[in-house]
């Protein structure tokens, strides 16, 4: 009797074991690589290079406006940086850019000596401080006690205009009635 049961039971596990492989071709997994299966179409070349263009043009490219005590910090590799700072802002940057243009406002500190400038345009209006490292060309405005400073070896072209040439007391004329200010 044992042995007919051990006779039955390894005919059974054989019988599982042979459905189990005959199961198997049937289960087969498969991947495909996406990135092959997309870079082989012609409307995704076209895309995807509108893209790339589109991205190397937007990251040589900041424009950043800081807004009363405000304060910006980083590193950066750039074609053009623009840069406004309003009323006891602070820039500390360092890296390398080919063009910049900065405008301080009351009281705000623009240190970049650790930035790499090739040119740089910059006015500043009251009180404000300026630490730039420029190689090539500065052109700079500063006005009531603005003060500015560079460790490059750049060709420097610096005017100390009057208040009246000053640039925030003409954006604020056309923008804020003073007389009927709340």
């Amino acid at each position: 009797m044992r042995s007919v049961t051990l006779l039955i039971s390894l005919l059974l596990l054989r019988f599982i074991s042979q459905a189990q492989t005959a199961i198997q071709p049937i289960l087969k997994i498969g991947y495909a690589d996406q990135y092959y299966i997309y870079s082989n179409l012609p409307e995704y070349k076209v895309v995807n290079n509108e893209v790339e263009v589109s991205a190397a043009k937007y990251q040589s490219i900041i424009t950043s406006r800081l807004q009363a005590k405000s304060s910006m910090e980083g590193v950066v590799k750039l074609n053009f940086l623009t840069l406004r700072m309003e009323t006891f802002c602070n820039a500390e940057l360092s890296g390398s850019t080919n063009i910049a243009h900065a405008e301080l406002f009351a009281r705000s500190i623009f240190n970049s000596k650790n930035l790499i400038i090739n040119n740089l345009s910059l006015i500043g209006e009251t009180l404000c401080k300026a630490e730039v490292n420029v190689s090539k060309q500065l052109t700079a405005k500063l006005f009531v006690e603005s003060t500015l400073n560079n460790v490059g070896n750049a060709k420097s072209d610096i005017t100390y205009p009057s208040m009246d040439q000053m640039v925030s007391t003409k954006s604020f004329a056309k923008n804020v009635d003073l007389y009927r200010f709340n």
